[in-house]
Protein backbone atom coordinates (compact mmCIF):
# COMPACT_ATOMS: atom_id res chain seq x y z
CA UNK A 1 0.00 0.00 0.00
CA UNK A 2 1.50 3.32 -0.55
CA UNK A 3 0.12 6.77 1.38
CA UNK A 4 0.09 10.05 -0.38
CA UNK A 5 0.33 12.48 2.41
CA UNK A 6 -1.53 15.38 0.16
CA UNK A 7 -4.40 12.74 0.16
CA UNK A 8 -4.42 12.83 3.87
CA UNK A 9 -3.93 16.26 4.42
CA UNK A 10 -7.25 16.44 1.48
CA UNK A 11 -9.42 13.26 3.40
CA UNK A 12 -8.10 13.02 6.87
CA UNK A 13 -7.70 9.04 6.32
CA UNK A 14 -4.36 7.66 6.85
CA UNK A 15 -4.87 5.35 3.57
CA UNK A 16 -7.58 3.71 4.04
CA UNK A 17 -7.67 4.12 7.43
CA UNK A 18 -10.19 6.48 9.22
CA UNK A 19 -11.02 7.46 12.35
CA UNK A 20 -11.97 6.39 15.52
CA UNK A 21 -11.57 3.01 14.82
CA UNK A 22 -10.80 0.24 16.94
CA UNK A 23 -7.42 -2.09 17.02
CA UNK A 24 -9.64 -4.35 14.67
CA UNK A 25 -10.22 -1.94 12.07
CA UNK A 26 -6.67 -0.69 11.97
CA UNK A 27 -5.75 -4.05 11.60
CA UNK A 28 -7.79 -4.49 8.98
CA UNK A 29 -6.65 -1.18 7.25
CA UNK A 30 -2.43 -1.25 7.69
CA UNK A 31 -1.98 -4.34 8.83
CA UNK A 32 0.21 -5.31 11.61
CA UNK A 33 2.20 -2.79 12.98
CA UNK A 34 6.22 -3.11 13.05
CA UNK A 35 6.33 -2.55 16.67
CA UNK A 36 4.67 -1.85 19.72
CA UNK A 37 4.58 -0.05 23.02
CA UNK A 38 3.60 -2.12 25.92
CA UNK A 39 3.26 -5.74 27.30
CA UNK A 40 1.46 -6.69 24.48
CA UNK A 41 0.29 -5.96 20.91
CA UNK A 42 -3.49 -6.21 22.09
CA UNK A 43 -3.11 -3.91 24.77
CA UNK A 44 -0.77 -1.31 23.75
CA UNK A 45 -1.26 2.01 23.87
CA UNK A 46 0.54 2.85 20.54
CA UNK A 47 1.16 0.67 17.57
CA UNK A 48 4.09 1.74 15.29
CA UNK A 49 4.63 1.45 11.29
CA UNK A 50 7.88 3.09 10.50
CA UNK A 51 7.94 6.14 12.18
CA UNK A 52 4.32 6.85 11.95
CA UNK A 53 2.42 5.84 15.13
CA UNK A 54 -1.33 4.58 15.60
CA UNK A 55 -2.14 5.99 19.80
CA UNK A 56 -4.68 3.78 21.67
CA UNK A 57 -7.07 4.59 24.56
CA UNK A 58 -8.09 1.24 25.78
CA UNK A 59 -9.01 -0.59 22.23
CA UNK A 60 -10.00 2.88 20.12
CA UNK A 61 -7.57 4.74 18.21
CA UNK A 62 -7.80 8.01 18.84
CA UNK A 63 -4.82 9.32 16.79
CA UNK A 64 -2.33 9.21 14.25
CA UNK A 65 0.63 10.76 14.66
CA UNK A 66 4.34 11.19 13.72
CA UNK A 67 6.93 13.83 14.46
CA UNK A 68 9.72 12.16 12.42
CA UNK A 69 9.20 14.81 9.57
CA UNK A 70 12.32 14.23 7.72
CA UNK A 71 12.27 11.03 7.79
CA UNK A 72 8.14 10.13 6.39
CA UNK A 73 9.38 8.32 4.37
CA UNK A 74 10.79 5.76 5.78
CA UNK A 75 9.13 2.80 4.83
CA UNK A 76 7.07 0.40 7.33
CA UNK A 77 6.02 -3.19 6.46
CA UNK A 78 2.38 -2.22 5.91
CA UNK A 79 2.96 0.32 3.18
CA UNK A 80 5.22 3.43 1.99
CA UNK A 81 4.63 7.05 1.81
CA UNK A 82 5.31 10.00 -0.62
CA UNK A 83 5.73 13.32 1.55
CA UNK A 84 4.05 15.50 -1.34
CA UNK A 85 3.58 18.59 0.83
CA UNK A 86 5.52 18.16 3.30
CA UNK A 87 8.65 17.63 0.74
CA UNK A 88 10.60 20.74 2.62
CA UNK A 89 10.29 18.12 5.97
CA UNK A 90 11.33 20.55 9.15
CA UNK A 91 12.43 23.69 7.00
CA UNK A 92 8.60 24.12 6.03
CA UNK A 93 7.19 26.76 7.53
CA UNK A 94 3.67 27.88 8.37
CA UNK A 95 3.20 30.38 5.23
CA UNK A 96 4.34 27.98 2.80
CA UNK A 97 2.38 25.14 4.01
CA UNK A 98 -0.94 27.24 4.23
CA UNK A 99 0.61 28.51 0.48
CA UNK A 100 0.14 24.54 -0.65
CA UNK A 101 -2.52 24.05 0.90
CA UNK A 102 -4.76 26.63 -0.67
CA UNK A 103 -2.90 25.85 -3.97
CA UNK A 104 -3.96 22.30 -3.75
CA UNK A 105 -7.71 23.51 -2.91
CA UNK A 106 -7.66 22.34 0.80
CA UNK A 107 -9.02 24.42 3.18
CA UNK A 108 -7.15 25.13 6.69
CA UNK A 109 -7.40 27.20 9.42
CA UNK A 110 -4.38 28.60 11.77
CA UNK A 111 -4.39 28.37 14.96
CA UNK A 112 -1.59 30.53 16.89
CA UNK A 113 -0.69 29.16 20.11
CA UNK A 114 2.04 31.51 21.54
CA UNK A 115 5.79 31.12 22.01
CA UNK A 116 6.42 30.23 17.92
CA UNK A 117 4.01 27.67 17.83
CA UNK A 118 0.80 27.47 15.16
CA UNK A 119 -1.25 24.66 14.10
CA UNK A 120 -2.73 24.81 10.84
CA UNK A 121 -6.00 22.41 10.76
CA UNK A 122 -7.01 21.17 7.63
CA UNK A 123 -10.52 21.02 7.00
CA UNK A 124 -10.45 16.94 7.24
CA UNK A 125 -9.36 16.74 10.72
CA UNK A 126 -5.05 17.11 9.93
CA UNK A 127 -2.95 19.04 12.41
CA UNK A 128 0.34 20.46 11.32
CA UNK A 129 2.12 21.47 14.25
CA UNK A 130 4.97 24.05 13.40
CA UNK A 131 7.52 25.23 16.34
CA UNK A 132 8.39 27.48 14.31
CA UNK A 133 8.92 24.69 11.25
CA UNK A 134 7.17 21.63 10.40
CA UNK A 135 7.53 19.38 13.88
CA UNK A 136 4.65 17.03 13.81
CA UNK A 137 1.28 16.09 11.84
CA UNK A 138 -1.19 14.51 13.15
CA UNK A 139 -4.82 12.81 12.12
CA UNK A 140 -7.00 13.07 15.62
CA UNK A 141 -10.65 11.56 16.80
CA UNK A 142 -11.89 15.54 17.44
CA UNK A 143 -14.61 14.04 20.13
CA UNK A 144 -11.32 12.58 21.99
CA UNK A 145 -8.67 15.36 21.44
CA UNK A 146 -10.85 19.10 20.61
CA UNK A 147 -7.81 20.99 21.82
CA UNK A 148 -6.28 19.98 18.19
CA UNK A 149 -8.95 21.69 16.43
CA UNK A 150 -10.06 24.60 18.33
CA UNK A 151 -7.69 28.03 19.62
Amino acid sequence: MHILIDDVLRTGRWGPLALPADRAAVRAALGAPDTFMGSSESTAAIWRYGVIECHFFDDDCWMVFTDDINDIEEPSRAFSVSAGLLTAGTALTPAAAERALSAAGTGSRRVDRGRDEVLLATDAGVALQFQPTLSAIWIGDPDFCPYLFTS
